[in-house]
């Protein structure tokens, strides 16, 4: 009966260790499986976190562009106008360079400002006549001028 009993003993005892065994076993599973799920959750947070970011990234780089927008528009506009005043610039020139080349220059550039701009005044009356439309705004104009002249002529 000894040995039977020490037998059973150690059945229950190999029993008892392997139900130890078993326990520590799935416990170890459920550990791994909550840790394995808190990583898993882990990605995913951090994947909406790097949406969130470029989200915000990309809002703000919107931002800054529209308030470059006007600086870009003004600046093109800026070297659009200079590259145009270079032309009349240009065409200036060419055209005083080609008046004096042909001999062809009628208007000196050393003359009184009063007298041109009573001959543009002139040009322009006969313009609108040619044209049909009322000159009288532009005659008063020219008169006043011519007056205004006269007074200048004599003080000097």
């Amino acid at each position: 009966m000894e040995v039977i009993e020490i037998l059973l003993i150690a059945l229950i005892m190999c029993g008892a260790g392997a139900f130890v065994l078993w326990i520590g076993v799935e416990e170890n599973k459920q550990r791994l499986a909550a840790a394995e799920k808190r990583q898993k959750n882990s990605i995913e947070w951090l994947r909406k976190e790097r949406d969130a970011a470029r989200l915000r990234n990309d809002i703000a780089w919107t931002e800054q562009q529209a308030e470059l927008r006007p600086l870009i528009l003004e600046t093109k506009k800026a070297i659009l106008q200079g590259k145009a005043d270079k032309r009349v610039l240009d065409a200036v020139f060419a055209r005083r360079a080609l008046d004096d080349v042909l001999g062809m220059n009628t208007q000196q550039r050393d003359a009184d400002p009063i007298e041109a701009a009573a001959a543009k005044i002139l040009e322009e009356i006969e313009n609108r006549r040619a044209d049909g439309e009322d000159t009288g705004d532009l005659e008063e104009l020219l008169r006043g001028l011519r007056e205004k002249g006269g007074k200048t002529r004599e003080k000097a």
